[in-house]
């Protein structure tokens, strides 16, 4: 259970390491992205500013940004699941910023797997109404042990 951490009442499912080589592709394309609004801007500073120019900013900066959501989760991606007494609270924290916050009730919960996939699942967490699924896959035996403890959470 390396990818998962239990603290008091927080699991954590972290991802697994990716190769230096992507992220160094990655972060590259990223000072790519960056750079090419700046250098259009300046060949083209003498004509004047020009929708154009707004234009590559915007796009090339918006390509940047999910780029850089990317190189984030392959870097520090984790997914946190805090379980309170009536509801559990769920967020993927990229170190510098949180997504898809999700809370559902603590009452009569189901776990589940999702489909395997090279012996890896995601952990599913339901009640009547609402679900909660977990996008890093995990081997499946350490999400089955992981199940059992938590039906075992007071």
């Amino acid at each position: 259970m390396r990818q998962i951490h239990i603290q008091n009442k927080t699991v954590t499912i972290t991802i697994e390491k990716v190769p230096f080589a992507i992220k160094l592709t990655l972060f590259i394309l990223l000072i790519i992205c960056f750079l090419i609004p700046i250098t259009v801007t300046y060949f083209l500073f003498f004509s004047g500013l020009t929708l154009g120019i707004l234009i590559s900013y915007a796009f090339f900066w918006s390509i940047g940004f999910f780029i850089l959501r990317f190189v984030l989760w392959n870097s520090y991606g984790k997914e946190v699941m805090d379980f309170k007494t009536n509801d559990i609270y769920y967020h993927s924290d990229f170190k510098y910023f949180k997504d898809g916050k999700i809370s559902i009730k603590n009452k009569e919960l189901e776990y589940s797997l999702s489909e395997e996939f090279d012996g890896k699942s995601s952990l599913i967490i339901n009640n009547e109404t609402e679900e909660i699924e977990t996008s890093i896959k995990v081997p499946t035996s350490d999400l089955i042990s992981l199940i059992e403890k938590l039906k075992n959470y007071p």
